[in-house]
């Protein structure tokens, strides 16, 4: 019985070891501002895709390794944290597709394509 006990305890661990952030995936990268003349230039920019990975963010080939990547709730708003030693950056959680960061002169939409 003890053996059994002690198996399911391992699976249990091993498994929310295993469990990530939740957000990996491959996104396309949406630039926008709420100020029309910015909104169009920054629009020609066109779109690019970026992977989110269990501990890494790829953009067009680059890779950004990070010690953590974790969902950090602030009052009402999530937000997806990528935290190294130097630094951290965050994208607020819009919903389980959509990750946002900026304000409103230029901003930065991150929606999941796969």
């Amino acid at each position: 019985m003890k053996v059994l006990k002690y198996s399911l305890m391992v699976a249990v661990i091993s498994f929310m070891l295993g469990c990530g952030h939740g957000y990996e995936g491959e996104y396309v990268a949406i630039m926008g501002s709420s100020n029309e003349p910015v909104n169009a230039y920054i629009g020609n920019m066109g779109d690019h895709n970026i992977i989110i990975g269990a501990d890494y963010m790829e953009d067009e080939g680059a890779r950004s390794e990070y010690d953590k990547v974790f969902v950090r709730k602030s009052g009402k708003e999530s937000y997806l944290v990528f935290k190294n030693e130097e630094f951290e950056e965050a994208w607020k959680i819009i919903d389980k597709n959509t990750l946002l960061q900026g304000n409103d002169l230029i901003h930065v939409r991150l929606v999941r394509v796969k």
